[in-house]
Order: structure tokens, then C-alpha cells, then sequence
């Protein structure tokens, strides 16, 4: 197994069948999800494929003293700082949403998108029962929340409509779309 990894290839010139060489950033990229496709600048032939590093791969260049690798490591740990964060403010339990009295409960999901931070917000019958701060592209909250609310309201809860947070739930993975569908089915908004 080859131990060549993106920082090596950061660091390296590139050369392509045209001739030209440049260093990785002159390169043109395609971006996605893991990995990318790089490309010569001059022609356009797609030059290879590179996986983005792993946090063990970026801690141990760090370590090393690569500039770019202490860079992302700053980022990584601020990553990790703001995971821990929102995994600790979940709503896990009935008690830390407020209770309405009605007889009928229609669930209301909203983000809110701040600078700082992004909130999935609970709304009952328009009175915000509870919020927490929640991912892009997770839909993680959709059937931790669901379990709650079922117990918080039993049969008085009639509907939850998600669809001003299904662009943050979601974002582009449209199969993503399904599964939240899916999880809300019983309590479609009328």
C-alpha cells in the first residue's frame, strides 16, 4: 500500500503528458464528498484522484511541522469543539421540551441559521417548545426527536411538518429526502 497521502501530494509538482507542471494549487480541481479529481491547468486531462486526509493523517503531518496540516488541525479541533457541544445539547428527554395544553399538537420543525451556530427549532402549535443546535445534511435529529415527541404528546400529537427544515436535514442528498419522509409518515401536515 502506498504511504503517498494529500499532504505529499500538496507538496509535490505535478507534470502533465502536455508538458506542463505546477505545484498542487494550480491545479483545477472537482470536489466531492471524499475525495476529488485534479486536473492540468493548461489542457484539462484529469491528472488523478486524492483523498481528502483522514484527522489521524492531518495530526501526524502537523506534528511534522507542515504548515497546511497545523492550519487544518486548528480547524479540526474547532470541529470537534462544536460536535461535542451539540451532542451535549440534544434534547434527549420529554422534560427539556415546554408541554402545551391543547388538546391537538401540530409539530412545526424550523432552522435557524445564526453566524455562530445553527438551530433546529420545535414549535407547537406556534409556541417554541425547545430547540437545539443541529448539523447540515444530518437528519440524525428526525427520529431521536420523533421518539420524544410520541412520549411528550401520545395521541394528542396529530402532525409534524419538517419542511422548513428539510433543506438543512437534507441539504443536497436527495435520498435523504425519502428517509425523513419516511420517519415522519404517520404525521403528515394536513
Amino acid at each position: 500500500m502506498s504511504s503517498y497521502n494529500y499532504f505529499d501530494w500538496l507538496n509535490d509538482s505535478h507534470t502533465c503528458a502536455c508538458g506542463w507542471t505546477s505545484a498542487a494549487e494550480d491545479l483545477n480541481v472537482e470536489p466531492f464528498r471524499e475525495l476529488f479529481e485534479y486536473f492540468c491547468s493548461k489542457c484539462g486531462a484529469r491528472l488523478g484522484v486524492m483523498s481528502y486526509p483522514t484527522v489521524s493523517e492531518i495530526r501526524t503531518a502537523a506534528a511534522k511541522g507542515d504548515c497546511a496540516a497545523k492550519e487544518m488541525l486548528e480547524q479540526v479541533t474547532e470541529q470537534d469543539s462544536y460536535n461535542d457541544r451539540v451532542v451535549k445539547s440534544r434534547i434527549e428527554t420529554v422534560q427539556q421540551l415546554k408541554d402545551v395544553p391543547d388538546e391537538t399538537v401540530r409539530i412545526r420543525l424550523v432552522v435557524n441559521e445564526l453566524e455562530s451556530e445553527t438551530h433546529l427549532i420545535i414549535f407547537a402549535n406556534d409556541i417554541e417548545i425547545g430547540r437545539e443546535p443541529c448539523f447540515f445534511e444530518s437528519y440524525e435529529p428526525a427520529s431521536r426527536l420523533l421518539a420524544i415527541l410520541e412520549k411528550k404528546f401520545g395521541s394528542r400529537l396529530r402532525s409534524i411538518d419538517w419542511s422548513r427544515a428539510g433543506l438543512y436535514l437534507c441539504g443536497d442528498r436527495t435520498s435523504y429526502v425519502g428517509v425523513v419522509s419516511e420517519i415522519f409518515r404517520n404525521y403528515s401536515p394536513e
